[in-house]
């Protein structure tokens, strides 16, 4: 017969201070020695207890040949810094800076010079020598955050490390703080922990905006999502006329591309 556990509510103790615990006693019967006492109680006994997670379990006694009496432990763990657990509160931080994006058409062309009149070759293509379009590096907006959270160790498994290992690198594939669908990049997570305390989480995330009918190059985009990779085609031209006639570039065509692959970033257990 394998052996078997029941909750005792005889002996059981709480103390509610700034770092709740719980002592919970079992009984375990029809066990054949302490490896098989343990095995059934920590098969059996719930991880947590009114939200405090189980920080051990002890044979307390044994009662006859096949009988024992244990005691899981329920405790809210220090963080690192000795503080408890109450205490804890989750962090946000943000950062706006200029990323560099290297562009080979303008949105507009607004003026064009010439020393012998104002008949100047028509292009698209900036810095073109009517050979190569080199473009310009530019300063875009870039939006990133990281929001740190305190997680119990029950919550922090494989499975879990797993989820957030397969989130990296996606895009929200639905709306996510607050913005929609294609503007936010999962960049990672870091975390950290020491002995049986709270894990401490940081999560890192970089925005880029949804556009819809712009244009770029002479060429009416209808939509492009935040992190949709759009470049453009350029064919050879002929533009002005007389001794202002010269080859250019021209944008022909502006290709939208879907380069990262959309996902729920919602984080389990915030």
């Amino acid at each position: 017969m394998p052996a078997s556990i029941f909750e005792l509510f005889d002996g059981r103790s709480e103390a509610i201070t700034g770092k709740m615990s719980a002592d919970i006693p079992y009984c375990v019967i029809s066990a054949t020695d302490e490896a098989d006492v343990r095995a059934t109680a920590l098969a059996n006994i719930p991880t947590t207890y009114n939200g405090i997670p189980r920080s051990g379990i002890s044979i307390s006694e044994r009662l006859n040949q096949t009988t024992w009496k244990v005691i899981a432990r329920y405790e809210q763990a220090s963080s690192s810094g000795g503080s408890d657990t109450a205490t804890l509160e989750n962090t946000y931080t943000f950062e706006t800076g200029g990323g560099t994006q290297n562009v080979k058409s303008g949105w507009s062309i607004p003026s064009r010079y010439y020393d012998g009149g104002s008949d100047v070759p028509s292009s698209s293509a900036i810095n073109c020598d009517g050979e190569t379009v080199a473009g310009v590096d530019i300063t875009i907006q870039q939006f990133q955050w990281s929001d740190t959270y305190w997680f119990a160790p029950s919550v922090i498994t494989e499975e879990w490390k797993q989820t957030i290992a397969y989130m990296t690198g996606k895009v929200n594939s639905t709306t996510f703080r607050g913005y929609p669908s294609g503007e936010v990049l999962f960049l990672g997570a870091s975390g950290s922990k020491q002995g049986n305390g709270y894990w401490q989480i940081t999560f890192k995330y970089a925005h880029q905006p949804n556009r819809t009918s712009f244009t770029i190059g002479g060429i009416t985009v209808a939509s492009k999502e935040g992190w949709d990779y759009m470049w453009i085609r350029y064919e050879d031209d002929v533009s002005g006329s007389g001794a202002q006639k010269a080859a250019v570039k021209k944008a022909k065509f502006v290709y939208i591309e879907k380069v990262y692959e959309y996902t729920n970033l919602s984080i389990p257990g915030t």
